[in-house]
């Protein structure tokens, strides 16, 4: 059954060096709710302080830190596109050894990346290349059967004879629209290259079924006799051997992708909860030393969260804490308390 838990105010004033872990260490806690900028600002009003005064008098200021988290920001993104190139699924969720990137997360996601771009380049030019190499062989294969010049078909007198490419999918349409005023005829196996031929008489209505079609001429040599057989076989052997060195770089960055991909789960981690923390921290009054954050927590862990956040800044911290009828914008009807709920052990975990 869930039970309502009482919820507490907190004014955090923390040091500039602190504030990333500080907001981190709340966003694992996960029972902090940070309050609105304006019921903040009728706080401020009626509970100041010098500290906090001083706040209004001092421009904002970030600092290295902060230039560090918006980095993270960046590397998290381009981790995002390499892991879904990658294939790699998603982080099912933060672990306990998660947290706000170190220098050698930094170092091993540059490393990630740059491998990754490189896959990338490699896979893109590489599988071009087949195409290309693929494309050509079965243009070479379509006209390997005319055995003739193509001036002497180009040069009889009665005919009109256009050769090109069209959709294999058009091709019986085709057919059909030009019916007996014409003959469509398929070059090679799939179908994608044809010769098309009519009277003289009939030339106009061929061209207009053909532009109908989608028909791309082919600009063919009057000397043009046909594909050599040795060419032909040339072209295979180097169409086979474009696919070969494609399939081994899609190999390499599958093996890739199997043999780092926890590693990419980790660092996308890391790198979100810096996301995370520059989301928050962006939107906190601030001057150039410190920080001030404001909030709710559930009064039976208070106690324990300013405990352990004085801890973490090392005394470096101002807090103040608040019953909720003491909060002006409380008193105000401005803001409503949030409301936490206590569930049981195994509903808990997933809150």
């Amino acid at each position: 059954m869930a039970r309502t838990a009482k919820m507490q105010f907190i004014e955090l004033l923390v040091m500039k060096d602190d504030i990333s872990r500080v907001i981190e260490y709340l966003g694992k806690q996960g029972c902090f709710a940070f309050q609105s900028d304006s019921v903040a600002q009728s706080l401020n009003k009626v509970h100041s302080s010098a500290p906090i005064d001083a706040m209004h008098q001092l421009d904002s200021g970030f600092g290295e830190e902060f230039d560090h988290l918006v980095e993270a920001k960046e590397i998290f993104q381009r981790l995002q596109e390499a892991r879904a190139y990658l294939n790699i699924p998603e982080p099912a969720g933060l672990t306990a050894s998660t947290g706000l990137p170190s220098e050698r997360d930094y170092r091993d996601t540059r490393k990630m990346i740059s491998v990754t771009e490189q896959f990338k380049r490699e896979e893109s030019e590489l599988e071009q290349a087949h195409k290309r190499m693929e494309s050509a062989y079965r243009e070479a294969l379509a006209f390997s059967n005319l055995q003739v010049p193509y001036s002497e078909l180009d040069q009889v007198s009665f005919l009109s004879i256009r050769i090109g490419r069209v959709d294999p999918e058009r091709l019986e349409n085709l057919k059909f629209a030009v019916g007996e005023h014409g003959a469509i005829v398929a070059l090679g196996e799939d179908k994608s290259r044809i010769i098309a031929v009519s009277s003289k008489k009939g030339r106009f209505s061929l061209d207009t079924e053909l532009k109908k079609a989608g028909f791309v001429p082919i600009e063919i040599a009057k000397d043009f006799q046909g594909i050599p057989a040795e060419a032909l076989d040339r072209l295979r052997q180097q169409t086979a051997k474009a696919q070969e060195a494609f399939e081994q770089v899609t190999a390499a960055r599958r093996k890739f992708a199997e043999t780092h991909g926890f590693i990419f789960q980790h660092l996308l981690c890391n790198f979100s909860v810096a996301t995370q923390v520059l989301a928050v921290q962006e939107n906190l009054e601030s001057t150039m030393l410190v920080y001030r954050i404001t909030g709710w927590v559930p009064e039976r862990d208070a106690t324990a969260t300013v405990r352990e956040i004085d801890d973490l800044a090392e005394g470096r911290v101002a807090i103040r804490l608040y019953k909720p009828d003491e909060v002006p914008g409380v008193q105000e009807g401005v803001e409503q308390v949030p409301v936490k709920l206590n569930h049981g052990e195994f509903v808990g975990s997933f809150e």
